[in-house]
């Protein structure tokens, strides 16, 4: 004879294989303590309920509704599809609720208890570091805003200063430091063409300098969270194209999870969706690279390669962040990186191929035709006769 078990938010059932019921435990009646339960009955080791239901069980054949180790399982087997249909009656037979109102309660409680319990759960690292990486993108275009401004502002007042400080930090500290004009080498004080502005209105610029460096420093903080962040979460893929690249990855993908999911080909072009679908409509070419772009390999490498190197640097990424998410190693990022810059060298030593200098050929757009001299010579002819016409028509409405 074989024993099926299977449980559901009231507790564990045992059928035969009649279907009849030959054992029940209840869970306990607390919403907190009910999801301990429920929680214990999804691991795959025997939870001490099940245990104690199966000491009740004298038949040697036991199967789960579930992987059980040591156990066969069955989805969905007889006892689940009896507990599932007669939820309300044996949930009455012993006493667990009196109404069907309760029963909705008892559901609503148990489901809500153990969705806190996932949320909590699905805050992890990476969500993390994508709201840091968020922060120092909006924190870098805060502070180019306002130096913008500031250059604006005090150019009023020392427009020479502007043109020799190109640094937005560096004007920003010179600013919040000095509040008259100082003499420069090669910028002389009295010669100066700005405006002479009231003491009271250079503090007010000086203020404004001084909240710059404030979010600079912050920045500057950011990503060194982001750095140790990065290195926790993703070894590897760190060690392959650096942290504040990685964290944009996992920002763009939504979880490391997600994107240890995806292949190579998508990794390769996330952050270029809008070329893609353009390419998709028949407009544009097809995308080489998204936001990998920003890797120093791309970058660094002649033109004619970086297609070569956005697939090999997309195919380390994908392998590397399967290994980061599954805690494998974290020793292959380092030989990935080795191989990718030996990969850089060849490409760079390889001598760039003359393209054929003669005439382009035109083609059509959805035939993929030569517009020829045949094709041109016919429109031509067209376009005499419309002529000609358009001429005996204005010579009989003259007569």
């Amino acid at each position: 004879m074989t024993t099926y078990i299977a449980f559901c938010p009231i507790g564990i059932l045992a059928t035969n294989e009649q279907r009849k019921p030959v054992s029940f435990i209840a869970f306990p009646n607390n919403a907190k303590k009910r999801a301990d339960e429920i929680e214990n009955c999804l691991k795959k080791t025997i939870s001490d309920l099940e245990k104690k239901i199966i000491s009740q069980i004298k038949d040697k054949e036991i199967i789960f509704e579930i992987k059980k180790e040591g156990y066969s399982h069955e989805f969905p087997n007889m006892s689940g599809d009896y507990l599932r249909t007669n939820t309300a009656e044996i949930a009455r037979t012993n006493n667990i609720v009196k109404s069907k109102t309760e029963l909705n309660q008892l559901f609503h409680e148990t489901t809500t208890e153990l969705t806190v319990r996932k949320m909590r759960i699905s805050i992890g690292n990476d969500k993390l570091l994508m709201q840091a990486i968020n922060t120092t993108d909006e924190l870098t275009k805060q502070i180019n805003t306002m130096t913008m401004r500031i250059r604006e502002w005090y150019g009023y007042y020392f427009p020479e200063i502007i043109e020799r400080i190109n640094d937005n930090e560096k004007l920003a500290k010179y600013i919040s430091e000095t509040l008259y004009r100082t003499d420069i080498k090669g910028i002389d004080v009295e010669e100066s063409m700005g405006a002479n502005l009231a003491k009271e209105d250079l503090e007010e610029i000086q203020k404004y300098a001084k909240k710059i460096i404030i979010l600079a420093e912050e920045k500057r903080e950011l990503e060194k969270y982001i750095e140790k962040k990065s290195t926790q979460i993703a070894p590897n893929t760190t060690q392959i194209i650096g942290a504040p690249l990685v964290a944009r990855l996992i920002a763009h993908a939504g979880t490391l999870k997600k994107l240890a999911g995806f292949p190579s080909s998508t990794i390769q072009i996330i952050g270029a969706e809008k070329a893609l679908f353009r390419y998709l409509k028949g407009s544009g070419t097809s995308p080489k690279h998204g936001l990998i772009f920003q890797s120093t390999f791309i970058q660094r490498a002649p033109k004619q390669s970086r297609g070569k190197m956005a697939r090999t640097l997309a195919s380390k990424i994908s392998i590397a962040s399967k290994m980061d998410y599954y805690k494998s190693s974290d020793k292959v990022g380092a030989k990935y990186k080795t191989d990718l810059e030996e990969l850089l060298k060849k490409e760079i030593a390889k001598k760039p191929q003359h393209q054929h200098q003669g005439k382009p050929t035109f083609q059509h757009k959805n035939k993929g035709i030569n517009k020829n001299k045949q094709s041109f010579d016919n429109y031509n002819n067209k376009f005499k006769k419309n002529k000609k016409f358009g001429k005996k028509k204005f010579s009989q409405k003259k007569r």
